[in-house]
């Protein structure tokens, strides 16, 4: 960062000081090329000692955030087990089986892990051992496989239906989510749809006996209800409903966003388009050209081709310059009067 010096005249010689803001800035100290392709690795373990205990650094991440530099050429060349970050490999060879169920227990315990997922996340190595020997079971992770073909089809359709009643499962999506081994054997057995849903398919809607009239009666009707203001909103509340209103081209009649519309603005002069844009500005209480930008983006487009920015804010720029005149000499009156009762405090 580059620091602003201020030339100031004493005693016939031109000396320079550092401005208020930079001061107590110091700047980063560059190392020259090749710095650490110098160090033999026993060279750069020390430095990288020293580094870490300087800046109390006691882990990997706040190493890399420290010094990215430093953290990188130790990783290339394998030496941050050297400097103690790399966690040195667990033998689980020299490990019987029922000694790793142990070991795996007493670490979830004491982590109060009770998931596969969770333990994987928490600790790869001991799930992959795991896994590799086939303990999870005896771990109490993996579910046991059921034998789907022991079941007759009136018996797999009863379980189906307890287990849905037990879960709240409404639709097949959610039985499907819940357990995909249960949906996969109803599916291949076609008993699907032997399974009750509470939640039933809506029925089919005859659009095409609603006239256009109706059907936008119906739809701003269900837009109140749903409280629906945007077309993705109107799609996801009713993806039927949208595909009919798209094709038949009648979605601009019930949309709520004005916006959207396409204005006329070539229909405009350059004075009703100010007049337009300063109403505009006013209802709004924009205060500046970027507010406005975000507010209406086509109008502000149009402003900007015609080049009408400066007609359109000169009366509000030239107001907000006066109001900051203002506050400034007002500061600059209260100023002695502030000095005065400083001083009196001292």
């Amino acid at each position: 960062m580059r620091q602003r010096r201020i030339r100031t005249q004493d005693a016939g010689r031109r000396t320079a000081k550092l401005e208020p803001m930079a001061e107590g800035i110091v700047k980063k100290e560059r190392r020259p090329d090749g710095f650490f392709t110098k160090m033999s690795d026993e060279e750069l373990v020390e430095y990288a000692e020293s580094v870490m205990k300087e800046k109390k650094i006691n882990g990997k991440g706040e190493l890399q955030k420290a010094d990215s530099g430093l953290y990188t050429t130790l990783r290339r060349r394998g030496l941050l087990v050297k400097v103690g970050f790399a966690r040195k490999r667990r033998d689980w060879e020299s490990m019987s089986d029922g000694n790793l169920v142990i070991y795996a227990r007493r670490f979830m315990e004491e982590k109060g892990s009770f998931g596969s997922t969770k333990l994987r996340n928490m600790d790869w190595g001991l799930y992959l051992a795991l896994r590799r020997r086939g303990l999870l079971v005896k771990v109490g992770f993996a579910r046991k496989r059921r034998d789907w073909e022991s079941m007759s089809d009136g018996n797999l359709v009863i379980y189906a239906r307890r287990f849905m009643e037990e879960k709240s499962i409404r639709a097949r999506g959610e039985l499907a989510k819940t357990d995909r081994g249960l949906y996969i054997a109803l599916s291949r057995r076609g008993l699907l749809s032997k399974i009750e849903f509470r939640r039933k398919l809506r029925e089919e809607r005859d659009w095409k006996s609603i006239g256009d009239n109706n059907l936008v009666k119906y739809v701003k009707a269900f837009m109140k209800e749903k409280r629906i203001k945007f077309k993705s909103e109107l799609e996801n509340a009713d993806k039927g409903l949208y595909e009919v209103f798209r094709k038949r081209g009648l979605l601009d009649k019930v949309w709520l966003d004005k916006r959207h519309k396409r204005r006329d603005w070539k229909s405009m002069d350059n004075a009703k388009l100010i007049e337009h844009a300063q109403e505009f500005i006013k209802e709004k209480g924009i205060r500046g050209r970027t507010e406005m930008e975000k507010t209406d983006a086509g109008l502000y487009a149009v402003l900007r081709l015609r080049d009408l920015l400066n007609s359109v804010f000169s009366d509000i720029e030239k107001t907000r310059q006066q109001s900051l005149e203002r506050e400034l000499l007002s500061g600059l009156r209260l100023a002695p009067e502030a000095m005065e009762k400083f001083g009196e405090g001292k």
